[in-house]
């Protein structure tokens, strides 16, 4: 298969979570009322049931690796996409699922808005069972928002994770995405970094169900001297790469500035 031959690529990176995997794999298939996608699943050398598992499993659109060794979050992410063929691109979470309508929605959106690299939606909470689901943000109504207004508006008030974006391939070659040092938050840094010179589309609903739990690595890391250290690593690294770009005034970077350190140190 070449490279662009599918329209999306719906990608699971993985670890030792088989019985969440078996969810969101699921959901990903089961795609309504559209079929111009695949699903790809990286597995990172777990070691539970997880690769048996993904053997087992026989559908034409499924592709899945395995590694040779562990190589963690942000390298297997990244393999996980570079292995993938879609035009855009959704990275799913192994412990979170997406709705049916994902991709048929997307690809509307993008059909209408023409030329733009990001899709936001709305996040839709559910609990370590997968049950009562909450809204925790939403646009009030379907936006296109011009660069660097998603930077800002983001910054202000983190609300998203890479189980509410959709992106598009050439977004991601053009930069360097998931970054390898922050041990978590490599989604937050990666999609507030395109987002200095990238339109956005925000869309009032929900697309996937992100699961709220004790075991998922934010929730352990929380409190920790690790998480402050990445929350610092976020902060420096887009105001860093939002100056080297020149797309902000000197306002807009003192707002950029006084939000992420407000939204990101004071956690």
């Amino acid at each position: 298969m070449r490279r662009g031959s599918v329209r999306f690529s719906i990608v699971i990176p993985t670890f030792n979570r088989v019985e969440y995997l078996r969810l969101a794999l699921a959901s990903a298939l089961e795609q309504a009322d559209f079929d111009d996608f695949e699903v790809l699943v990286s597995d990172d050398c777990s070691e539970d049931e997880t690769w048996p598992y993904l053997q087992s499993v026989k559908c034409p659109r499924l592709i899945t690796l395995r590694n040779d060794h562990r190589s963690g979050m942000g390298l297997n992410w990244r393999k996980a996409v570079e292995s993938s063929n879609g035009r855009f691109i959704y990275l799913l979470q192994d412990d979170d699922t997406v709705l049916p309508q994902l991709l048929s929605v997307s690809s509307s959106l993008f059909d209408r808005h023409k030329g733009v690299e990001l899709l936001c939606f709305a996040s839709c909470l559910i609990d370590h069972a997968g049950q009562n689901p909450r809204i925790y943000w939403r646009p009030e109504h379907e936006s296109l928002l011009r660069a660097p207004e998603a930077l800002l508006q983001f910054s202000n008030h983190w609300t998203l994770s890479s189980s509410q974006v959709v992106f598009s391939r050439k977004i991601y070659e053009r930069h360097v995405s998931f970054d390898l040092t922050p041990p978590i938050f490599s989604d937050a840094d990666t999609i507030l970094r395109w987002m200095i010179n990238a339109d956005a589309i925000l869309y009032p609903d929900p697309l996937a169900l992100r699961r709220n739990w004790p075991g998922s690595v934010s929730s352990k890391m929380e409190g920790t001297s690790a998480m402050a250290e990445t929350m610092k690593f976020v902060v420096k690294n887009v105001m860093q790469h939002a100056i080297a770009s020149k797309s902000l005034d000197v306002t807009q970077l003192s707002k950029l500035e006084s939000a992420l350190k407000s939204t990101f140190l004071s956690v």
